[in-house]
């Protein structure tokens, strides 16, 4: 997969992320203040629901930008230079062992792999 399009559907990810917390917290917030305020309480207090709104808003994505770079450091990354280190191989003809850092979601992926190359280089 081209590393453009991995980028593209991470920001897609992301941005679906974003929205689908942003519009829980929305609902929530709404649901506790329509219990705990009259409706002209509400009103009355549009400016101090709007500047909430925004503040949660921008906290919201910052988490989420946050959350969405640990995952893809540890699965995307990997994919990357797994792909990088495979055409490598295939180009040069030289099977070795695939690295992956500890940590990586990938790492038992890469486990089986590794036995695949190890048969690989026993028949040649």
């Amino acid at each position: 997969m081209p590393k453009k399009r991995i980028q593209l559907e991470l920001i897609k990810f992301t941005i679906c992320v974003f929205f689908v917390l942003l519009f829980v917290t929305a609902v929530n917030f709404y649901s506790f203040l329509s219990t705990m305020l009259p409706s002209s309480l509400i009103l009355q207090s549009k400016a101090r629901i709007i500047i909430f709104g925004l503040v949660t808003t921008v906290l919201i994505f910052g988490i989420t930008w946050m959350l969405v770079q640990w995952f893809t450091y540890r699965t995307i990354g990997p994919i990357v230079r797994l792909e990088r280190e495979i055409k490598s191989m295939v180009d040069s003809g030289d099977y070795r062992p695939l690295t992956v850092r500890k940590g990586d979601i990938l790492q038992g992926l890469i486990e089986h792999f590794n036995l695949l190359i190890e048969k690989l280089i026993q028949k040649r």
